[in-house]
Protein backbone atom coordinates (compact mmCIF):
# COMPACT_ATOMS: atom_id res chain seq x y z
CA UNK A 1 0.00 0.00 0.00
CA UNK A 2 1.41 3.17 -1.16
CA UNK A 3 0.46 6.10 1.39
CA UNK A 4 0.55 9.72 -0.44
CA UNK A 5 0.39 12.39 1.74
CA UNK A 6 -2.00 15.54 0.34
CA UNK A 7 -0.07 18.50 0.01
CA UNK A 8 -2.15 20.81 2.74
CA UNK A 9 -1.00 24.19 0.36
CA UNK A 10 -1.94 22.79 -2.46
CA UNK A 11 -5.65 22.38 -1.04
CA UNK A 12 -5.82 25.44 0.30
CA UNK A 13 -5.06 26.84 -3.28
CA UNK A 14 -7.83 24.74 -4.32
CA UNK A 15 -9.91 26.29 -2.23
CA UNK A 16 -9.49 29.70 -3.10
CA UNK A 17 -9.82 29.38 -6.62
CA UNK A 18 -13.13 27.85 -6.06
CA UNK A 19 -14.25 30.54 -3.93
CA UNK A 20 -12.88 33.03 -6.40
CA UNK A 21 -15.12 31.31 -9.33
CA UNK A 22 -17.83 31.68 -6.76
CA UNK A 23 -17.45 35.26 -5.99
CA UNK A 24 -17.16 36.23 -9.81
CA UNK A 25 -19.99 34.48 -10.81
CA UNK A 26 -22.36 35.87 -8.31
CA UNK A 27 -20.55 39.16 -9.03
CA UNK A 28 -21.46 38.65 -12.51
CA UNK A 29 -24.99 38.06 -11.31
CA UNK A 30 -25.23 40.95 -9.20
CA UNK A 31 -24.22 42.80 -12.44
CA UNK A 32 -26.97 41.87 -14.83
CA UNK A 33 -29.43 41.70 -11.92
CA UNK A 34 -28.99 45.31 -11.57
CA UNK A 35 -28.88 45.75 -15.31
CA UNK A 36 -32.44 44.02 -15.58
CA UNK A 37 -33.83 46.07 -12.86
CA UNK A 38 -32.78 49.58 -14.21
CA UNK A 39 -34.42 48.86 -17.76
CA UNK A 40 -37.44 48.01 -15.69
CA UNK A 41 -36.97 50.87 -13.56
CA UNK A 42 -37.05 52.67 -17.05
CA UNK A 43 -40.10 50.73 -19.19
CA UNK A 44 -42.46 50.03 -16.53
CA UNK A 45 -44.17 53.15 -16.00
CA UNK A 46 -44.66 53.00 -19.77
CA UNK A 47 -46.49 49.95 -19.72
CA UNK A 48 -48.32 50.01 -16.44
CA UNK A 49 -49.54 54.03 -16.75
CA UNK A 50 -52.37 54.37 -19.34
CA UNK A 51 -52.08 58.91 -20.03
CA UNK A 52 -55.57 60.11 -21.81
CA UNK A 53 -55.38 62.93 -24.13
CA UNK A 54 -58.78 64.69 -25.83
CA UNK A 55 -59.65 66.12 -29.07
CA UNK A 56 -63.21 67.89 -29.60
CA UNK A 57 -63.84 67.98 -32.54
CA UNK A 58 -66.34 70.60 -33.91
CA UNK A 59 -68.33 71.36 -37.08
CA UNK A 60 -71.17 74.62 -38.59
CA UNK A 61 -73.60 74.21 -40.74
CA UNK A 62 -75.07 77.53 -42.46
CA UNK A 63 -78.06 78.00 -43.72
CA UNK A 64 -78.89 77.51 -47.19
CA UNK A 65 -82.32 78.62 -49.42
CA UNK A 66 -82.48 77.48 -53.15
CA UNK A 67 -85.90 77.96 -55.36
CA UNK A 68 -86.31 76.45 -58.58
CA UNK A 69 -89.03 77.51 -60.87
CA UNK A 70 -90.31 76.56 -64.29
CA UNK A 71 -88.33 78.01 -67.05
CA UNK A 72 -91.23 78.96 -69.31
CA UNK A 73 -94.79 79.77 -69.36
CA UNK A 74 -96.88 80.23 -72.35
CA UNK A 75 -100.21 81.97 -72.27
CA UNK A 76 -102.97 80.16 -74.31
CA UNK A 77 -105.15 80.32 -76.73
CA UNK A 78 -103.95 82.59 -78.51
CA UNK A 79 -105.70 86.37 -78.65
CA UNK A 80 -107.39 87.98 -81.78
CA UNK A 81 -105.82 91.30 -82.51
CA UNK A 82 -108.75 93.28 -82.99
CA UNK A 83 -111.77 91.37 -81.22
CA UNK A 84 -109.52 90.54 -77.91
CA UNK A 85 -109.46 87.62 -75.99
CA UNK A 86 -108.52 86.58 -72.52
CA UNK A 87 -105.03 83.78 -72.28
CA UNK A 88 -103.84 81.82 -69.09
CA UNK A 89 -100.97 80.15 -68.07
CA UNK A 90 -99.46 78.76 -65.12
CA UNK A 91 -95.82 78.49 -63.82
CA UNK A 92 -94.22 76.56 -60.13
CA UNK A 93 -91.70 77.34 -57.90
CA UNK A 94 -90.52 74.90 -55.26
CA UNK A 95 -88.12 76.88 -51.87
CA UNK A 96 -86.20 74.82 -49.89
CA UNK A 97 -84.59 75.71 -47.08
CA UNK A 98 -82.92 74.72 -43.95
CA UNK A 99 -83.48 77.47 -41.99
CA UNK A 100 -85.40 78.05 -38.90
CA UNK A 101 -86.58 81.02 -39.53
CA UNK A 102 -87.95 80.49 -42.33
CA UNK A 103 -88.43 82.14 -45.89
CA UNK A 104 -89.90 85.31 -48.11
CA UNK A 105 -90.55 85.19 -51.56
CA UNK A 106 -91.27 87.99 -54.10
CA UNK A 107 -92.28 88.53 -57.90
CA UNK A 108 -91.27 91.35 -60.38
CA UNK A 109 -91.00 91.12 -64.19
CA UNK A 110 -88.27 92.77 -66.30
CA UNK A 111 -91.05 94.59 -68.77
CA UNK A 112 -94.67 95.17 -69.78
CA UNK A 113 -95.64 91.48 -71.35
CA UNK A 114 -94.96 93.22 -75.12
CA UNK A 115 -93.32 93.13 -78.39
CA UNK A 116 -92.08 96.75 -77.61
CA UNK A 117 -93.25 99.42 -75.28
CA UNK A 118 -94.98 100.94 -77.69
CA UNK A 119 -99.04 101.64 -77.84
CA UNK A 120 -100.51 98.49 -79.68
CA UNK A 121 -97.61 96.52 -79.03
CA UNK A 122 -97.78 96.14 -75.25
CA UNK A 123 -100.51 94.64 -72.42
CA UNK A 124 -100.41 97.09 -69.55
CA UNK A 125 -100.44 95.93 -65.87
CA UNK A 126 -103.48 94.75 -64.06
CA UNK A 127 -105.45 98.04 -62.83
CA UNK A 128 -107.25 96.41 -59.25
CA UNK A 129 -111.19 97.61 -59.10
CA UNK A 130 -110.59 98.89 -55.58
CA UNK A 131 -108.92 96.35 -52.87
CA UNK A 132 -105.49 95.44 -52.92
CA UNK A 133 -106.67 92.02 -54.84
CA UNK A 134 -109.52 91.59 -56.95
CA UNK A 135 -111.42 88.31 -56.39
CA UNK A 136 -112.63 87.93 -59.96
CA UNK A 137 -110.40 89.89 -62.91
CA UNK A 138 -112.16 93.13 -62.94
CA UNK A 139 -113.07 93.37 -67.03
CA UNK A 140 -111.04 94.68 -69.66
CA UNK A 141 -112.75 97.52 -71.59
CA UNK A 142 -112.65 97.58 -75.08
CA UNK A 143 -109.27 99.07 -76.50
CA UNK A 144 -107.47 98.44 -73.56
CA UNK A 145 -104.78 95.43 -72.74
CA UNK A 146 -103.92 94.02 -69.46
CA UNK A 147 -101.72 91.17 -67.87
CA UNK A 148 -101.47 90.21 -63.92
CA UNK A 149 -100.99 87.18 -61.86
CA UNK A 150 -102.59 85.60 -58.79
CA UNK A 151 -101.31 82.70 -56.58
CA UNK A 152 -102.95 79.08 -57.76
CA UNK A 153 -101.83 77.62 -55.14
CA UNK A 154 -99.21 76.40 -52.41
CA UNK A 155 -98.17 73.44 -50.54
CA UNK A 156 -97.97 75.40 -47.41
CA UNK A 157 -101.05 77.84 -47.09
CA UNK A 158 -100.26 79.61 -44.78
CA UNK A 159 -96.63 80.54 -46.41
CA UNK A 160 -98.47 82.69 -48.89
CA UNK A 161 -99.14 86.20 -47.45
CA UNK A 162 -102.95 87.04 -46.13
CA UNK A 163 -102.91 89.87 -49.47
CA UNK A 164 -103.17 86.72 -51.85
CA UNK A 165 -105.19 84.66 -49.35
CA UNK A 166 -109.19 84.23 -49.80
CA UNK A 167 -111.89 82.99 -47.45
CA UNK A 168 -112.33 80.33 -50.19
CA UNK A 169 -115.54 82.45 -51.81
CA UNK A 170 -115.82 85.87 -52.69
CA UNK A 171 -113.10 87.90 -50.42
CA UNK A 172 -109.36 88.29 -51.01
CA UNK A 173 -106.49 89.35 -48.20
CA UNK A 174 -109.04 87.80 -45.25
CA UNK A 175 -108.18 84.37 -43.80
CA UNK A 176 -106.00 81.13 -45.04
CA UNK A 177 -107.50 79.42 -48.26
CA UNK A 178 -105.50 80.35 -51.29
CA UNK A 179 -108.20 79.55 -54.53
CA UNK A 180 -107.13 79.08 -58.09
CA UNK A 181 -107.71 82.16 -60.68
CA UNK A 182 -108.95 84.53 -58.08
CA UNK A 183 -107.20 87.10 -56.02
CA UNK A 184 -105.74 89.22 -58.99
CA UNK A 185 -103.05 91.70 -58.72
CA UNK A 186 -100.21 93.34 -61.40
CA UNK A 187 -97.06 91.78 -61.30
CA UNK A 188 -94.47 94.81 -60.32
CA UNK A 189 -91.88 96.21 -63.21
CA UNK A 190 -87.59 95.95 -62.47
CA UNK A 191 -87.17 97.51 -58.97
CA UNK A 192 -90.51 97.38 -57.38
CA UNK A 193 -91.47 93.85 -55.86
CA UNK A 194 -94.43 91.95 -55.03
CA UNK A 195 -94.68 90.15 -51.75
CA UNK A 196 -95.79 86.80 -52.19
CA UNK A 197 -95.16 84.53 -49.07
CA UNK A 198 -93.28 84.84 -45.95
CA UNK A 199 -93.21 81.49 -43.75
CA UNK A 200 -92.55 82.77 -40.02
CA UNK A 201 -93.87 80.10 -38.16
CA UNK A 202 -92.94 76.65 -38.77
CA UNK A 203 -88.92 77.59 -40.22
CA UNK A 204 -87.06 75.26 -42.38
CA UNK A 205 -89.16 73.78 -45.35
CA UNK A 206 -89.84 69.98 -45.45
CA UNK A 207 -87.50 68.29 -47.54
CA UNK A 208 -88.09 68.36 -50.76
CA UNK A 209 -89.58 72.16 -50.05
CA UNK A 210 -93.09 74.07 -50.31
CA UNK A 211 -94.32 74.48 -54.14
CA UNK A 212 -96.20 77.70 -54.72
CA UNK A 213 -98.12 77.61 -58.20
CA UNK A 214 -98.73 80.80 -59.91
CA UNK A 215 -101.61 81.60 -62.44
CA UNK A 216 -101.00 84.16 -65.16
CA UNK A 217 -103.45 85.79 -67.61
CA UNK A 218 -103.52 88.53 -69.98
CA UNK A 219 -106.87 89.64 -71.54
CA UNK A 220 -107.66 92.40 -74.56
CA UNK A 221 -110.78 94.38 -74.81
CA UNK A 222 -112.92 94.58 -78.19
CA UNK A 223 -112.44 96.88 -80.62
CA UNK A 224 -108.39 96.56 -80.77
CA UNK A 225 -105.80 96.89 -83.68
CA UNK A 226 -102.93 94.76 -81.46
CA UNK A 227 -99.41 93.96 -83.33
CA UNK A 228 -99.41 90.49 -84.73
CA UNK A 229 -96.38 88.63 -82.97
CA UNK A 230 -94.76 86.78 -79.85
CA UNK A 231 -95.41 89.18 -76.53
CA UNK A 232 -92.96 88.73 -73.88
CA UNK A 233 -92.08 89.66 -70.43
CA UNK A 234 -89.61 87.76 -67.64
CA UNK A 235 -90.12 87.33 -64.63
CA UNK A 236 -88.30 86.79 -61.43
CA UNK A 237 -89.08 85.25 -58.20
CA UNK A 238 -86.76 85.90 -55.66
CA UNK A 239 -86.46 83.69 -51.81
CA UNK A 240 -84.83 85.23 -48.62
CA UNK A 241 -84.13 83.14 -45.60
CA UNK A 242 -85.97 84.95 -42.74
Amino acid sequence: MINKELNPSSNKNFRRGGQKTVKQTLSLTLIITLILSGCYIFYEPQITKAVDATTTITLTVTSEININCSSTAALAPDIAGQSGGTATGTFGCVIETNDTDGYNLSIKKNQKLQISDAVNQRFDDYATASAATDWTWDPTLAGEEEFGFCVNSSASTTDIVQKHRDNGTSDCATSTSVTAWHCWHPIPTAALTEQVANRTTGGATPAGGVLITFGLQATAGSSNNLNIGNYVSTTTVTALAN
